[in-house]
């Protein structure tokens, strides 16, 4: 082999060692458990059916907020209220409910009408209001903390709802809940466990290929026992590594829950 056929595979490298950087940015991360399924189970058939006839239980984000005075507070009863009917608008979303927008019903000689569960423009009923929810089991727990510190907004989201669009819809209620004061609040759910799981399955990915590699770096140090024996061999596995990274990140490849090891297996076999 001539020295231009030497520099010419290198130069090759070195090009798809860039493009590889690149593409590797671009792969991309899943977390389905549906995909665990045995494919062609009638357990599985059965619980699809189910879902398409019933729809999905998982269909849900909570939206909790806090206020460690009480939350029966007419400015943050406010801001809780319009919370609820702003987040009607967010991507993915259905439909919004909180104890702000609930009524019970009441029978009159002149038919049914309702009663506002929380009078908003009534302040000097608060305390009345705050008693008569506390001693109702269905909000308790629900909607509403035992210490009546905590309101839930209970967001119906779309069935099935999948990594880009739980992105999508957190991305956005992060933005819309940066535009009110509220101290403390949280979230539960199948879109915000989406994005936090794999958010920490990429976290897993790099410090197991750490890891990795700083093993493989000591295994190859009593092998070698040679800098450039070593430095060669570690150069060789991650360029092999970052070629395939790249490969997957052409390819569209979902990495999921099992081939997220995938980088960590060829460091080792490389």
């Amino acid at each position: 082999m001539n020295e231009r056929t030497r520099l010419s595979i290198l130069i090759a490298f070195a090009l798809l060692a860039v493009a590889s950087v690149f593409l590797a940015t671009r792969i991309r991360f899943s977390f389905d458990f549906e995909q665990f399924f045995p494919q062609g189970d009638e357990d599985l058939e059965f619980f699809r059916q189910f879902i398409d006839e019933f729809e999905t239980d998982d269909n849900f984000l909570l939206v909790a907020v806090e206020r460690r005075e009480g939350v029966f507070e007419e400015h943050f009863l406010r801001q809780f209220h319009e919370l609820t009917l702003r987040a009607r608008e967010l991507p993915q979303v259905e439909e919004s409910q909180s104890l702000t927008k609930l009524s019970y019903p009441l029978k009159t000689p002149f038919g049914i009408t309702s009663l506002p569960v929380i009078h908003l423009d009534e302040p000097g009923r608060y305390a009345a209001d705050r008693e008569r929810i506390l001693a109702d089991e269905r909000f308790v727990y629900n909607l509403i903390s035992p210490d009546a510190t905590a309101l839930v907004v209970f967001l119906k989201t779309k069935p099935s709802i999948q990594l880009r669009e739980s992105e999508e819809l957190i991305d956005a209620l992060d933005r819309l809940m940066g535009e009110y004061d509220f101290e403390t609040y949280h979230y539960l759910g199948r879109a915000y466990f989406q994005k936090e799981l794999v958010a920490m399955q990429k976290r897993e990915v790099m410090v197991s290929a750490l890891v990795s590699g700083i093993l493989v770096t000591l295994v190859m140090f009593f092998i070698f026992r040679r800098p450039w024996g070593i430095a060669i061999a570690i150069l060789s596995v991650g360029l092999g590594m970052l070629l395939f990274l790249g490969f997957l990140g052409a390819s569209g490849r979902e990495l999921n829950a099992i081939s997220a090891l995938y980088p960590v297996l060829m460091i080792i076999v490389g």
